[in-house]
């Protein structure tokens, strides 16, 4: 039987120990939600089920995920294995990881090392497992490193490919980024907390993102939103995320 816990959001700290997170239910310190306007859960009809894989890229963005999807009156079950610095080859070694993977969920959505280099060997052996659960895999494209335009497109590109090569979703992430950057190539705020991790705002829109993919349906207008944004911020990463989901799907 999966295990609801209760989690509190916080900012993005780096975990070097294997980090196994699940979740049904979200108390959240560091979002707004709104006391009028969320709905209740299961109101959507609407049921999610969804493991992530990856390293500390995908850290904070299962939680902000579920806090966008109840708010929307979703009924959500989501897991995540994301240790410091693993690549998927890893993840086929941890029993933590393959635990939840042969649990079966609906979505096993994968991320790779920041370098976006997509071990294909890894991939097909965690393919093979997600499909005799019984589970589609996804690809969740990552942004590349600051300052270095060509790296992000770099990765997007891989992450397409891949994409490609196995007929499998990408969740584009990291082209919500690059659209950002293009909007606001002087921008007043940024999305990195360093060389490489997202901040407030970088997961903000990952979750944006991951909600658009998940529903089919346009997060303008949430107002589910970082105690630390304002709306026109949270609209402008709305819209950026909507945007970049429609061009791909």
């Amino acid at each position: 039987m999966r295990l609801a816990l209760i989690f509190s959001l916080l900012l993005f700290t780096c975990h070097s120990q294997a980090e196994v997170f699940k979740g049904q239910l979200i108390s959240s310190s560091n979002y707004r939600v709104p006391l009028e306007g969320c709905v209740r859960e299961g109101s959507a009809n609407l049921s999610i089920s969804a493991l992530f894989i990856g390293n500390s890229l995908t850290h904070v963005i299962p939680e902000n995920t579920i806090a966008l999807l109840k708010c929307s009156g979703v009924t959500v079950d989501i897991a995540a294995s994301s240790p410091g610095g693993y690549t998927l080859d890893a993840h086929t070694y941890l029993q933590e990881s393959l635990d939840l993977i042969s649990e079966g969920y609906d979505y096993v959505i994968l991320q790779e090392h920041s370098t976006g280099m997509i071990d294909q060997n890894a991939v097909t052996t965690l393919e093979t497992l997600i499909n005799n659960a019984g589970s589609q895999m996804v690809f969740y494209q990552t942004w590349g490193y600051w300052g270095d335009e060509q790296s992000r497109l770099a990765v997007i590109a891989s992450y397409e490919n891949f994409g490609s090569l196995y007929s499998t979703p990408v969740v584009a992430v990291g082209q919500a980024w690059q659209n950002f950057y293009t909007r606001n190539p002087a921008p007043s705020f940024d999305l990195f907390s360093d060389y490489v991790h997202a901040n407030n705002y970088g997961t903000y829109l990952n979750a944006l993102v991951f909600y658009a993919w998940f529903t089919g349906e346009s997060p303008i207008g949430l107002r589910t939103i970082p105690v630390s944004m304002d709306a026109d911020t949270a609209l402008l990463l709305q819209t950026i995320a909507w945007e970049t989901h429609q061009a791909y799907h």
